[in-house]
């Protein structure tokens, strides 16, 4: 008789036993979809956490109009950077950063010049000059470490490399005095040495006007290179708190839709077989009846974190539980309690949200057209993690099949030994 009871799949094909009507050909999927809910982790952490300090220096060389006509040498400046930083994540982090002290070349005219001229370089008749001026650049970068976007946060890493790129508002300090916007790019990579300290190695280019240096000449825009040294400093480093962000995918699979559509169809064509049995004397209306309970006695239904809509997914499971909970005795009573997860939004918000969860599913089992009566609603706020250690399943609605005011606990629906 036990394997009886596994043809009762079908048992919602046993209207007719309880006074209600056949469950005929149902054809409810609307959509050539299904929702999927996929989701992944950032690390967060509060405001005055993971604060970065760094200064280093190096040597650049500026880009003018006729500094190619100077000795690499003698066109290479020290320059110092200094920097604050604040990281929102092990991903993206905001920079302001001082860059400057001198910067050396050639020049045509008399600006930024002590006229020493540079033997051997004549230029449409006129004698180019050393050129030798003092800027700062102040600029403020986004930066992003690939290496946690690639492979993932880690605090212990020794090596992590990041790009940037930003504005910035550059000043030549003696007349002539100039002021600029900049542009600077860059490839800035740390080396953990503690907690709290990394050393740095820091590439930039900056583009500024062609006047900046005070000659204008062929070039479009001039620039600054540079490759700086040095040390920076944490501030409250690491990622205590971590979210869990949820995004909602459509996967078409219309082959998966016909078998839910197949399985459900599959539910009437067990009427004969059950009724067969019934008649042979193999089996008795209070076995499918236990069979049923069992197959009813609890729903579970998902949602996305912050919401209170179905997915199409769980609609698909809502429908087929409404017509095994028509199907059930008339004095059946089955509780919906919604539930929220509480590592995430106020005990206010996770109560609302429990609340419109279990709602949600109430009107939807309503519109499918089972009894009010049958059904009651309660809801628990924000809870632990109910299922897997996992809080995506906390963000849920349980329905269970109520018996004498407790839940209805079947025992193993086949022998284990089977």
């Amino acid at each position: 008789m036990k394997k009886l009871i596994l043809a009762a799949l079908g048992a919602a094909a046993l209207a007719p036993a309880y006074g209600q009507e056949t469950l005929g050909a149902v054809e409810f999927i609307e959509s050539d979809s299904v929702a999927i809910n996929d989701y992944h982790r950032v690390e967060t952490n509060g405001f005055w956490h993971n604060w970065n300090f760094g200064v280093a220096a190096g040597p650049e060389i500026y880009f003018g109009d006729h500094n190619k006509q100077v000795p690499f040498k003698d066109r290479l400046s020290p320059a110092l950077d200094v920097y604050v930083a604040k990281w929102f994540s092990p991903s993206i982090g905001l920079r302001l950063e001082y860059s400057g002290l001198y910067v050396r070349g050639a020049t045509q005219n008399d600006y930024h010049t002590n006229g020493e001229p540079i033997n051997g370089k004549p230029w449409d008749g006129y004698w180019l000059k050393k050129q030798k001026f003092s800027y700062y650049n102040l600029h403020l970068d986004a930066i992003l470490n690939l290496t946690n976007i690639i492979g993932g946060y880690k605090p212990n890493r020794f090596w992590n490399t990041n790009i940037y790129f930003g504005v910035g508002w550059a000043r030549v300090w003696h007349y002539p005095q100039a002021s600029e916007v900049t542009l600077n790019v860059g490839w800035l990579n740390t080396f953990r040495l503690n907690k709290h300290f990394d050393a740095i190695v820091d590439v930039r280019g900056m583009m500024v006007n062609d006047r900046f240096s005070g000659d204008t000449g062929g070039r479009f825009e001039e620039g600054i290179l540079s490759v700086s040294v040095g040390l920076s400093y944490w501030l409250k480093p690491g990622w205590s708190q971590s979210k869990t962000y949820y995004k909602t995918k459509t996967v078409y699979d219309q082959a998966q839709i016909a078998e839910l559509n197949r399985k459900i169809n599959d539910m009437t064509q067990e009427k004969a077989i059950l009724e067969a049995a019934v008649a042979q004397g193999t089996a008795t209306r209070g076995d499918i009846r236990e069979t049923l309970k069992r197959m009813v006695s609890a729903n579970f239904i998902n949602f996305v974190i912050n919401k209170t809509t179905l997915t199409d997914e769980s609609k698909i499971n809502l429908k087929m539980f409404a017509q095994l909970i028509k199907m059930s005795d008339p004095t059946d009573h089955f509780e919906i309690v919604g539930y929220a997860d509480k590592a995430t939004g106020t005990p206010e918000i996770n109560e609302r949200l429990s609340r419109g969860r279990a709602e949600a599913v109430y009107n939807f089992l309503i519109k499918e057209g089972v009894d009010p009566s049958k059904l009651s609603i309660d809801y628990k706020g924000g809870v632990g993690n109910m299922f897997y250690n996992d809080p995506r399943f906390s963000r849920c609605t349980i329905t269970r099949l109520i018996e004498d005011g407790v839940p209805y606990e079947p025992e193993y629906l086949f022998d284990p030994e089977e």
